[in-house]
């Protein structure tokens, strides 16, 4: 099992899955889970956000983050940076939406991919 199966296994009682394999989580765990990637040395590189419920799945175009690198920075900072302005946006987004019905897809990296990119 790889990394982007795993970290997401405890948060699937409340997630929603589509065709394809694409796992939107909970607002209630979107918190967590950035912690949860900090602590096993992942990055957050973005996420995209959705209102899900009986009509089915509609983005939020508001709740879309990108923190692909720049430039190049020690992977420690990198992937703080992004876990923490995550957490900030998400916390933001939660202020402003209804938690009940707000999901999360997010875009991983872990520092084998960061050290191949730019």
């Amino acid at each position: 099992m790889n990394y982007k199966t795993e970290i997401y296994e405890q948060y699937m009682a409340r997630a929603v899955t589509v065709d394809g394999g694409e796992i939107f989580l909970h607002a209630f765990d979107a918190q967590n889970f950035v912690a949860h990637c900090e602590s096993r040395n992942l990055a957050i590189l973005g996420f995209d956000t959705f209102r899900i419920d009986k009509r089915g799945i509609l983005p939020l175009l508001d709740g879309i983050a990108d923190f692909s690198p720049q430039e190049k920075r020690p992977w420690s900072e990198y992937r703080s940076t992004c876990n923490l302005v995550a957490a900030k946006i998400i916390e933001q987004l939660l202020e402003d939406k209804e938690p009940e019905e707000t999901y999360f897809s997010f875009v991983l990296w872990d520092e084998t991919e960061y050290g191949q990119s730019t």
